[in-house]
């Protein structure tokens, strides 16, 4: 099992409950959420791994459960999902919003730039979460349009 993709499954789903108004799926979601939650409860910092048996760390991953999460949390009022979201939020920003010369790793422990994690940083978090954090939303796409042109 791979986290991002099965993250994906479950914002799919939550994009459904809200476009149709059912939560006839939210039993998936929140299965998905279960499965994610104890992966993250491996990590002291409470990121998650690309999956079980896997080392590396994507931070894009991360930002995908932090999406997820929030948008189950605001569907279900559970604030285990809350919880989830902010365990997660506290990863992505011990390792990943930690240098401004490359404002956004690829990973933990790596610098690569990957221009996904731009433009989604701002979409996931939210401008005005990630001004709270440190970081700067223009900076941020500046950065991607000056080194990934």
């Amino acid at each position: 099992m791979h986290c991002g993709p099965n993250i994906w499954l479950g914002i799919s789903v939550l994009q459904y409950i809200n476009k149709a108004g059912s939560k006839e799926y939210l039993d998936l979601a929140e299965g998905i959420a279960a499965a994610i939650i104890s992966l993250q409860m491996q990590d002291k910092d409470g990121g998650l791994k690309g999956g079980p048996g896997i080392s590396w760390y994507s931070t894009e991953h991360n930002l995908d459960a932090y999406a997820f999460f929030d948008m189950l949390y605001r569907i279900t009022g559970k604030g285990q999902y809350k919880e989830a979201r902010d365990r997660v939020l506290n990863w992505i920003t011990l390792h990943t919003y930690d240098k401004m010369d490359v404002p956004i790793k690829r990973g933990k422990g790596d610098s690569t730039i990957a221009t996904d994690t731009y433009a989604w940083s701002i979409a996931a978090i939210g401008p005005e979460k990630l001004s709270l954090l440190g970081m700067d939303p223009d900076k941020i796409l500046e950065f991607a349009e000056e080194n990934c042109a």
